[in-house]
């Protein structure tokens, strides 16, 4: 049977719009805590922020999406771990990405492999994912998790915890460090953007 959890609400409403204009980049010169090496975005010019909600695959089925898809609410961030990853079945495609769009995701996060990548890559469904391959996952049973904790390649991921990521990675914040963080990302960001337009526009007038 699916182990089926209660949802977490993870950061209030304006934090997470004030995580919306902020890079990674500048959070990984504070912090490599949360960093989710490996994980790749499968869109240009992407960003995704929003709550985890996590989904645990077990002994090859991938059924238990269809409870998360059921559950999720406009602005989450699905995370789904599949633990049989190694055999390179794809647990995510197009329809399963449509169902994201109509829900409203936030964006898809992917520990195994996807499939339909020209189709997904048409959807503006920001997604990460470790692999391709046409290959999918085939019902054997009926096991998995919704909304439990994950530990992705030694991070830990927990329901409600918010999911950063961009062109240049992903990071999973737990709500209090993500207000706690917020100033000083806040603040690296605008430093360096005036930094960046100070050199610009040095760099324009040696071009004459």
């Amino acid at each position: 049977m699916y182990d089926v959890y209660p949802r977490v609400d993870g950061p209030d409403a304006d934090t997470l719009t004030a995580w919306h204009g902020l890079s990674t980049s500048a959070l990984g010169h504070l912090t490599h805590e949360g960093y989710l090496a490996g994980l790749q975005p499968l869109h240009n010019d992407t960003h995704l922020c929003g709550p985890a909600l996590t989904v645990e695959i077990n002994a090859r089925d991938s059924r238990v999406l269809r409870e998360a898809l059921i559950m999720a609410r406009a602005g989450d961030v699905l995370v789904i771990q599949d633990h049989d990853s190694a055999r390179g079945l794809a647990c995510w495609g197009e329809l399963r990405a449509l169902a994201g769009c109509i829900k409203r995701l936030a964006g898809v996060v992917v520990v195994g492999h996807i499939t339909d990548v020209a189709a997904l890559r048409a959807l503006p469904l920001p997604t990460f994912y470790l692999g391709v391959s046409a290959l999918t996952i085939h019902a054997d049973t009926i096991r998995g998790t919704l909304n439990g904790p994950l530990s992705i390649n030694g991070v830990s991921v927990r329901p409600g915890d918010m999911m950063l990521g961009d062109d240049d990675g992903l990071f999973a914040l737990e709500p209090e460090r993500a207000v706690a963080l917020l100033p000083e990302v806040a603040d690296k960001e605008a430093r360096d953007a005036r930094r960046g337009d100070e050199l610009r526009r040095r760099w324009r007038e040696t071009m004459g």
